[in-house]
């Protein structure tokens, strides 16, 4: 049973990673095209980069409401600068 739960965690890793992967590439084409660019991507890219959007966003108002001091120190928030000022755009 413990080989099993090990697997299904093992897979789920794999497609986190396969999904961050996935959600860096469109932040990149983002980067390059500007924010016209969500307006050429699929339907589910589209989903995707804006439950993306939707996490960091929810992650930073947190630290902002919980933990305001850790604003000061750029290792403990949940993103790049550059990458939550534009989930914040999305928003």
């Amino acid at each position: 049973m413990k080989f099993i739960r090990k697997i299904k965690e093992a897979e789920l890793a794999c497609n986190d990673n396969k999904t961050s992967s996935k959600i860096q590439n469109l932040l990149d084409e983002i980067k390059d095209r500007g924010f016209f660019a969500l307006v050429h991507l699929s339907e589910e890219n589209q989903v995707m980069i804006t439950h993306w959007a939707q996490d960091m966003f929810d992650r930073y108002k947190s630290v902002l409401e919980n933990q305001p001091s850790k604003i000061k120190n750029i290792v403990e928030l949940p993103a790049s600068k550059q990458e939550l000022k534009m989930a914040i755009k999305m928003m």
